[in-house]
């Protein structure tokens, strides 16, 4: 079995006690931001135009829609001139008439200090009127207020509870939150078998992480039943998507044959994309792949440069043969100070075999071909 991360590490690097919201994802979903768009710099409209003019007509004698619909032109700079502050005061006209939509766009402004002043109380207060109608978004984003304690105390097991309705209804953040929890126990008991099920949800979906973590499952046989097929499609759905994580694992799967026929081009293939994102452990074994000519030409220049990316990440294996490198000027011009220093570095990180070297000196009395 290939040295990967077992599922309960990578949800132990991944897990928040939730997920700190970005406008991209918001906006993702609503199809608009929040924050001015670049191509909405546009002079000054001399006049409005006829639908404008019927929304606004609409929209005084408190049409909600209109309100909401005025609110979007003006949060967007279309038709109208680009104005926060009035869009955030026709969607609270709107949002006090429980529009669903207008309540959880004024959370967001809230809550982000777009067009009003940032008071996270406020936002969770709008958050709640939407999330209670069902809103999905906004029931993620009330599960974000407790977890982290903004505007409302903290409260894991409350956020955990909004987390969960979010992903009955199709949320898919909050679907991967929610596998999260369970496979961790932050305010739902522990139950692998619910987190697997919740990530599979997700991970159908086409949410990276989720599929990560599916592949491990089925790589390991934890939550779900071990299958390397199954853990090579998932491990390749995530590199596609780019997560490096799963191109380091899906090129160990090539490396060794694993649910895939054995391939080394391949193997190095996606070490290679999955180094390039900054993938320390996949800069490690692409720098073996070049010093060996596995998979690629051999080339000790290129092998160098990869140890060099992993070992300044803080990989004591790469930092110990670096330090070799360094000595022995294989791929690089020969430096003994350079090859004591990350032999001390690969030492502290706790690499046995420089551990021992140092022991005896290190490269102190070390000279090139000696």
């Amino acid at each position: 079995m290939p040295k990967s991360l077992s599922l309960v590490l990578c949800l132990g690097l991944l897990t928040l006690l939730a997920f700190e919201p970005s406008w991209t994802f918001s906006e993702s979903l609503l199809g608009f931001k929040l924050g001015r768009p670049a191509w909405a710099a546009q002079p000054k409209k001399a006049e409005l135009s006829p639908r404008v003019k019927e929304l606004l007509e609409k929209a005084e004698a408190g049409d909600p829609e209109a309100q909401y619909a005025l609110g979007y032109l003006y949060s967007r700079g279309q038709e109208v001139d680009f104005d926060q502050k009035q869009a955030a005061a026709w969607y609270l006209k709107a949002a006090e008439q429980d529009h669903q939509l207008s309540q959880y766009l004024l959370g967001e402004m809230y809550y982000k200090g777009v067009g009003l002043d940032r008071d996270r109380a406020l936002a969770a207060q709008w958050y709640q009127k939407a999330a209670q109608k069902g809103q999905p978004q906004a029931q993620f984003m009330l599960g974000v207020i407790y977890a982290y304690g903004h505007g409302r105390p903290e409260d894991q097991a409350q956020a955990a509870e909004w987390f969960l309705k979010a992903a009955e209804n199709g949320h898919l953040e909050a679907q991967y939150g929610v596998g999260v929890r369970y496979a961790t126990g932050h305010g739902l008991d522990q139950d692998l078998e619910k987190s697997m099920g919740w990530f599979e949800k997700a991970a159908e979906q086409g949410h990276p992480l989720s599929q990560y973590n599916v592949a491990v499952a089925h790589l390991e046989g934890q939550g779900l039943a071990q299958d390397y097929e199954k853990a090579a499609l998932w491990y390749k759905k995530a590199a596609e998507n780019g997560l490096d994580s799963a191109q380091y694992g899906l090129g160990q799967l090539y490396e060794q044959g694993l649910g895939l026929p054995q391939d080394q081009a391949q193997a190095a293939h996606w070490y290679e994309k999955a180094a390039e994102r900054g993938n320390a452990q996949a800069q490690h074994n692409l720098a073996l792949m070049s010093d060996q000519g596995r998979g690629v030409p051999r080339d000790p220049v290129k092998a160098a440069q990869w140890q060099t990316k992993a070992a300044q990440q803080g990989h004591a294996q790469s930092q110990y043969l670096l330090a070799k490198r360094y000595q022995l000027g294989r791929g690089l011009e020969p430096d003994l100070s350079l090859a004591q220093n990350y032999l001390l570095q690969s030492a502290e990180g706790g690499n046995p075999e420089a551990q021992r070297l140092l022991e005896i000196g290190g490269f102190s009395d070390y000279r090139p071909g000696h």
